[in-house]
């Protein structure tokens, strides 16, 4: 993060796009949520703070997620996410609970192809596809997105 206040500080003029779009998991955390490798319910443990499952194993978004989410609103950019779980519920419960939700704009969570999330994302936000940035962390993904 440090590294890219650096880089955006030295350029006179940067065009950023007008959405970012973010895939959830293994991008704002590290794992898949329709997996189960936690197991619902999920609740914030009373002693230690932290979010924990049913078998109080702690889940945690990356490190960094958080702090991208809000830098990316301080650029004046709109957030979205788009997942293809086929845990949707789970997905929502824990964007709410790891503080993540109140950062993000657009929501497009539900399986299916990708190019059906972009299509209502820029149809809600009115925001043309040139003017989206897409952020997976999974190549294969994009890969197949691409060429669908």
């Amino acid at each position: 993060m440090i590294f890219l206040k650096r880089a955006l500080s030295s350029t006179a003029k940067v065009r950023f796009p007008k959405l970012a779009v973010f895939d959830i998991d293994h991008t704002l955390w590290g794992f898949g949520v329709d997996t189960f490798c936690y197991t619902p319910p999920y609740h914030i443990d009373k002693s230690t703070g932290k979010l924990i499952d049913m078998s109080a194993k702690t889940i945690e978004a990356f490190p960094y997620a958080e702090t991208v989410l809000k830098y990316v609103k301080s650029l004046d950019m709109k957030v979205a996410v788009a997942s293809r779980t086929r845990y949707p519920s789970g997905a929502y419960t824990l964007l709410e609970m790891l503080n993540l939700k109140q950062h993000i704009d657009y929501f497009e969570i539900y399986p299916g192809v990708k190019t059906k999330h972009f299509e209502r994302i820029h149809a809600e936000s009115g925001v043309p596809y040139s003017g989206l940035n897409y952020q997976n962390a999974c190549l294969p993904l994009i890969i197949s997105t691409l060429d669908q």
